[in-house]
């Protein structure tokens, strides 16, 4: 493969997995510089917690494939500039799923750090991720973070998975933009919207989920233009 692949013993997993009931080895895969994998297919093992980090327009187009098993994480982190440009996730079955679409040094000053430069742009524009069909338990989550300073997840969709609690930040400005949320089935969805137009235009399917809560909307054109459909099984919308 033309990619990178580190194991991790699993003392140093459990150092990082704190909560998880059991350890597992840790396969991570690095996208970017001379080990891109865009335009390609990305498979964590199928019994190992999984990180994948893209990075220079390392995973852009790419189909990456979580762990299937039960009781494994999966982790992927998009944190330089179209990183993750219409990438398509398949997290389904893993234990607990999160992206990470915000660069490693989000927060500084680009006008003092010509480094930064376009380095917190669109990172995960118009990404896919499906995860419907995750595993249940005490620590199943689905989590994305759409951070950055433009567009990072703009028109992006996540399919939120049926059995866990799903949770979608986007904190950068237009961050969100004209994306779609489908909620999970008889679990919670959290869409937390926090920057500059952050979820100006953003679709939130949730008529299956258990409850609804979308929070922030008080930065300029935060919530402007929104569409939201309310559970429909139980009668919480906030």
């Amino acid at each position: 493969s033309h990619f990178c692949v580190t194991r991790m013993p699993s003392a140093f997993n459990l150092l990082l997995l704190t909560a998880a009931v059991t350890c597992n080895a840790l396969h991570r895969i690095d996208c970017q510089g001379d080990n891109n994998c865009s335009n390609t297919t990305v498979r964590c093992d199928s019994s190992d917690d999984c990180i994948v980090h893209c990075a220079r327009n390392g995973c852009a187009y790419v189909d990456i494939y979580c762990p299937v098993q039960a009781a494994v994480n999966c982790t992927v982190i998009c944190d330089e500039q179209n990183a993750c440009l219409s990438a398509t996730i398949h997290a389904n079955f893993s234990d607990a799923f999160e992206l990470i679409c915000q660069h490693r040094n989000s927060g500084r000053s680009k006008a003092n750090d010509r480094s930064m430069a376009n380095y917190d742009d669109e990172m995960c524009k118009q990404i896919t991720v499906f995860g419907e069909n995750g595993n249940s338990g005490q620590l199943a989550h689905f989590n994305v973070i759409c951070g950055g300073d433009w567009k990072s997840c703009l028109g992006a969709h996540f399919y939120c998975a049926h059995s866990m609690a799903c949770n979608i930040v986007c904190n950068g400005s237009a961050s969100c933009k004209s994306a779609v949320i489908t909620s999970p089935t008889q679990e919670s969805l959290t869409v937390e919207c926090d920057g500059l137009a952050s979820c100006e235009s953003l679709l939130i399917q949730a008529e299956h989920a258990s409850d609804l809560r979308v929070t922030g909307c008080t930065a300029p054109n935060a919530c402007v233009d929104m569409s939201i459909y309310c559970p429909t099984i139980a009668s919480q919308c906030y």
